[in-house]
């Protein structure tokens, strides 16, 4: 099965690969379109016995209406795996017993985006800041899956036309939450992307 550390860890041979390749002066401009070829986010809940962790992957384009302001939606599929456990406590503190569940649920979603990129004529990188309001889950149905996100991030043109592509940013439940496993009030998270794109 493959593992979010795996997915990970052959992102960023993928990413070497293409840094070390001969690279040329790049710019996108007003009128052009952006492919996201690879898009990648994760998150990891770390605990004692119970965790949380999810991955997500997809694809997208994206259209310059200037040089600076950018629009576009996404597709993703996203994997999320939990573990969560009881334990029973003796009044020494000794584990008596622990009863675990686990499970791994899969859904497919969609998202729009704006960004602004300070990025002046023929450079090469430069930073964004951005936005996005995306539906997690459109497969299974559920409600309460409606999320924004506010993120920052940086591009880096490895060669002609062709672009690394970082972000991090805060996503937030738009509304209340209503999951298969649990039912929760609004929440949000620290997450972060990696993506290579083309540009036409």
């Amino acid at each position: 099965m493959i593992t979010i550390k795996v997915i990970l860890k052959a992102s960023l041979v993928f990413a070497v690969v293409l840094v070390g390749s001969a690279s040329s002066h790049a710019q996108h401009e007003k009128g052009d379109k952006e492919v996201l070829f690879f898009s990648g986010s994760f998150f990891i809940g770390v605990g004692e016995t119970s965790g949380f962790s999810s991955v997500s992957v997809g694809g997208g384009m994206g259209y310059f209406l200037t040089r600076k302001h950018e629009v576009g939606g996404t597709l993703n599929a996203n994997l999320f795996r939990f573990r969560l456990c009881s334990r029973t406590i003796d009044p020494d503190g000794n584990v008596i017993s622990e009863d675990c569940d686990s499970d791994t649920d899969f859904s497919g979603g969609l998202s729009g985006f704006y960004r602004y990129n300070f990025a002046g004529k023929d450079d090469r990188s430069f930073p964004f800041i951005g936005g996005e309001m995306s539906v997690l889950d459109v497969t299974n149905n559920f409600t309460g899956n409606v999320k924004g996100r506010a993120f920052l991030g940086y591009k880096y043109y490895v060669k002609k036309n062709v672009a690394l592509d970082f972000t991090v940013g805060y996503s937030f439940d738009i509304n209340k939450v209503n999951e298969r496993f649990f039912d929760s009030d609004r929440g949000g998270n620290i997450d972060g992307r990696f993506g290579l794109s083309f540009i036409f």
